[in-house]
């Protein structure tokens, strides 16, 4: 219901209390007259006291249900305005009155004033005089209950029509409630419903960004997996590189320190740097030499490893792990280079034989076995006792050929100098 109907309900509920209450204060004006006029009345007050009763008798017509709206000559009224103040609360009530109404209404006051006149004198003389001879209290009986019944029955219409509209005002705000309750529920659910919208827009931008931070973390773990496995791979390749071409290395180094000494002074030479570049250049280097048969060997040259080193070059490719073996190659290379007495060369050419031979049962001893060896070359040359005291006598024969060679070259390189 819009609030056009609203208001006009409201309108003719005030209308319908103000017409209730009109035809209230009319009838008790009414009655009040009837019950306070007097009994008797003289009869040279008669002309007044008819007029006092066609006037009654006309203003009970104008409150007749029988009578229409503007119908008759005295009618009802020709308008009602109310003027609202402040609210519903308070209100002016304007009457229009028409001609017929306006003339009996002056006619009536006149008429209570000349016998409230008369009965005020009657009253100072001490003498019953009264305007009316005589009332005729059966018609007034009976104008006075029709009256009572119109005025009942009015109120009641009225009531009736008052209760119908509090009825649809009721109804008229409980339809309105239901849409502004309706409305409201339609605003929670869209405003739920854009909630729910935006938490879901939230956890799905939350879930893509922790997918990517864990992607990120992932690509990252991964690269660092491969660049910690390259860096592992590159420094064991580079660690085989070093271990395979270091031989060549050293004996490069050596040979280049040695010449740095011998272009000093002879006063300021480094013997030890000497020798170990005179070692380098003419020793033995069983490592450097086959790195170096690895890359183009020729039958030639793998006799040439044998005659020098004293074993062949497939034999020391499988024992070239064990520095003891090395080393015990390198001092016979080198003992061939000394040149010293035959007794020396011999000595220590018997005692290398017996080292090989301690090296051929320690591999004969697993060929048997079908087995791979339970230690290494190098553990078997420390431990075996007769090994160690070969291996010992070898070192020796070697310490002594090197060190009479080291004098003849020094005996040698003064006379050079000399």
């Amino acid at each position: 219901m819009s609030q056009g109907a609203i208001a006009k309900l409201l309108m003719d509920m005030h209308q319908a209390e103000i017409a209730m209450q009109s035809e209230r204060i009319t009838t008790a004006q009414l009655r009040r007259q009837f019950e306070h006029a007097p009994t008797n009345a003289s009869e040279d007050e008669d002309d007044d006291g008819n007029l006092l009763a066609a006037t009654l008798s006309e203003l009970e017509d104008s409150r007749t249900p029988s009578n229409q709206p503007l119908g008759n000559k005295v009618g009802i009224l020709n308008g009602l305005s109310i003027e609202f103040c402040d609210g519903i609360e308070h209100k002016i009530i304007k009457l229009d009155l028409s001609p017929e109404q306006t003339e009996r209404m002056h006619i009536w006051k006149q008429s209570l004033m000349e016998i409230a006149s008369a009965k005020t004198t009657s009253q100072e003389d001490n003498s019953d005089i009264a305007l009316v001879v005589q009332w005729n209290t059966k018609p007034r009986d009976e104008m006075i209950t029709q009256q009572i019944q119109a005025t009942n029955a009015l109120e009641q219409k009225m009531e009736e029509k008052i209760s119908l509209l509090q009825q649809q005002l009721a109804i008229a705000k409980t339809e309105i409630s239901k849409e502004q309750m309706k409305t409201l529920r339609d605003q929670e659910s869209m405003i739920v419903s854009h909630n729910m919208a935006v938490a879901g827009k939230k956890a799905e931008s939350r879930i893509r960004r922790l997918q990517e931070q864990r992607k990120i973390e992932k690509l990252k773990e991964a690269q660092e997996i491969e660049t910690n496995t390259l860096k592992a791979d590159f420094e064991s390749q580079f660690a085989e590189l070093e271990k395979k071409y270091r031989p060549i290395f050293e004996i490069g180094e050596s040979i280049l320190a040695r010449e740095r000494e011998k272009s000093k002074p002879y006063s300021e030479h480094n013997e030890e740097i000497i020798d170990q570049g005179n070692l380098a250049a003419h020793g033995g280097n069983c490592l450097a030499v086959s790195q170096q048969m690895a890359k183009n060997s020729i039958d030639e040259d793998k006799k040439w490893f044998e005659t020098s080193y004293g074993v062949s070059i497939e034999n020391f490719t499988r024992h070239q792990n064990s520095s003891t073996m090395v080393k015990a190659l390198n001092m016979q290379y080198s003992t061939i280079k000394f040149k010293f007495v035959q007794l020396s060369e011999t000595e220590f050419e018997s005692r290398f034989q017996l080292l090989m031979k301690k090296v051929r049962e320690w591999e004969d001893h697993f060929e048997k076995t079908l087995g791979e060896p339970s230690e290494s070359l190098d553990t078997f040359l420390t431990e075996d006792e007769d090994a160690v005291q070969i291996f010992s006598a070898i070192c020796q024969v070697y310490n002594d050929a090197a060190e009479s060679d080291k004098k003849r070259r020094k005996v040698e390189w003064k006379k050079i100098s000399g």
